[in-house]
């Protein structure tokens, strides 16, 4: 067991009582509102690391992160969540910091995510920019019916 502090513990996969508290953390996210319980599984199971932080006096998830890498050149990093009664403590720049420091991600060149324009500024103190150079991030996004 990894301590973060005497208040946080440092987990990597999560108790089904802890997935439910990732289901709650999830709801209370604008872009992750519609995951349902039934996705829990496939979203813990495909990833390729997942990071969670528990308080030590209640056994809840107050904190998650999660990514996708082909472990040589990119990794993906999703749903930074810390819960709204332990924002502004830290434990976001925490959350990353594992992330970055994490033995499979160091010898990654690319690490990546998606946030919202007003988030910059947070990701940009890790080194995170804007700049793809001459690339242009792209997306198609299917329609239920097309998946």
């Amino acid at each position: 067991m990894q301590y973060l502090n005497d208040k946080v513990i440092v987990v990597y996969k999560l108790t089904l009582g802890q997935q439910q508290d990732l289901l709650e953390l999830y709801k209370n996210e604008w872009w992750t509102a519609d995951v349902a319980e039934s996705d829990l599984n496939t979203i813990l199971q495909k990833s390729s690391i997942v990071i969670g932080f528990v308080d030590t006096a209640s056994n809840k998830l107050i904190g998650f992160t999660r990514v996708l890498t082909d472990y040589f050149r990119f990794a993906y990093i999703y749903d930074v969540i810390v819960h709204t009664d332990y924002r502004s403590t830290g434990l976001g720049k925490r959350l990353i910091s594992f992330v970055l420091e994490h033995p499979d991600i160091k010898p990654i060149k690319n690490i990546e995510l998606v946030c919202k324009k007003e988030m910059t500024p947070f990701y940009k103190q890790f080194g995170f920019s804007e700049n793809y150079a001459t690339l242009i991030p792209m997306r198609k996004q299917k329609t239920i019916n097309q998946v």
